[in-house]
């Protein structure tokens, strides 16, 4: 599947979770995840992004334990493409660092959130507390078919921009990137 989305800083986090209120979305439970990101060449950050292919575990309060692959064509520097991505519940996180690490996968960075979520039409709205980075809205899609990942992007934003939020908002890299940076990985 390919995953469209779109990813804001919430200068006004309490005024962004109203205007959702206000549309009828009510936000469900916190959930904290505890994100390892991993890829075969790690060293500095634009090696880490000539990568195709970035592995995650994800370690949830719930007790879940989530593997996701995903594949960037080309060079993952932002989020203006829909990487294809696949993901499925595991069992043992150090059974799978283990076949990661045989793999020669290694750790790039580790991400902790609070996130909580909510739906609006076709799409699933993160609202995420990014230790170390802030507040973020992450509209999320997968990709129809029938749409460019360029139009599914503009009606978002138009719906970011309806909530408040500014266009000057907007981010292009993902918590990894901005976490490897704010890091010193030039």
């Amino acid at each position: 599947m390919h995953e469209i989305e779109v990813k804001a800083v919430l200068t006004d986090k309490e005024s962004f979770v109203k205007a959702l209120a206000d549309r009828g979305c009510e936000l469900g439970p916190e959930v904290s995840q505890d994100d390892t990101v991993y890829a075969h060449t790690v060293g500095t950050l634009d090696e880490f992004l000539g990568n195709n292919d970035f592995l995650r575990l994800r370690v949830q309060n719930d007790g879940k334990t989530l593997f996701t692959f995903k594949h960037h064509p080309g060079r993952a520097i932002n989020l203006d493409s829909a990487p294809l991505e696949l993901e499925l519940e595991i069992s043992s996180r150090e059974t799978m660092e283990k076949i990661l690490d045989l793999m020669g996968y290694k750790e790039a960075v580790r991400i902790k959130k609070v996130r909580r979520k909510t739906t609006y039409q076709n799409w699933e709205i993160c609202v995420d507390e990014v230790e170390g980075l802030g507040s973020f809205v992450e509209v999320e899609e997968l990709l129809d078919a029938n749409d460019t990942v360029q139009e599914v992007q503009q009606r978002m934003e138009a719906f970011l921009a309806e909530m408040g939020v500014g266009a000057e908002d907007l981010l292009k890299n993902r918590y990894d990137v901005m976490l490897m940076q704010k890091q010193g990985h030039a």
